[in-house]
């Protein structure tokens, strides 16, 4: 099984990026892009419910085979309330986040087997955590997704 790492930076401020699997920029438009962003505009529907509603970073657009991870940096101020959330298009089933500190350490984890995973958190500190996304279950290679990041004002 071979596990393709990709790293990103999701700047405060903002930040993309995407791949494709003959080129490096995924079309703008692209079915898997445009299914992908469907899912995630209801996803930030419902964490705007919550009180998230200054989106920070994303959609951050990327594909993965099935069981393979991509990672994805971000930079967050200590004292906010923070979601980073993601979605996959029509062939993917389950995906799956992991928050980590600078260190390396685990914060938390999504693992449910579905195909939205959430992270609610708040961090001490400022700094640059790392996200990583799990292509769980991808029922045609690649699947894509894309991850957002939002806080409360």
């Amino acid at each position: 099984m071979t596990t393709r790492h990709a790293v990103l930076t999701l700047a405060l401020l903002g930040g993309a990026g995407c791949s494709h699997p003959s080129s490096s920029a995924t079309p703008v438009g692209s079915t898997y892009t445009n299914q992908v962003d469907s899912y995630l505009a209801r996803q930030v529907d419902q964490v705007r419910a919550q009180g998230f509603s200054r989106r920070v970073a994303g959609p951050v657009h990327g594909r993965l085979a099935n069981s393979s991870t991509a990672s994805h940096q971000m930079d967050v101020r200590g004292g906010n309330q923070y979601v980073v959330f993601g979605q996959c298009d029509n062939d993917c089933t389950d995906l799956d986040l992991k928050l980590w500190d600078p260190d390396g350490s685990l914060i938390m984890q999504d693992l449910a087997v579905d195909d939205h995973p959430t992270l609610v958190f708040s961090p001490k500190t400022s700094g640059r955590l790392r996200v990583e996304v799990i292509m769980a279950h991808c029922n045609v290679n690649p699947c894509y997704y894309g991850v957002e990041l939002m806080a409360r004002p």
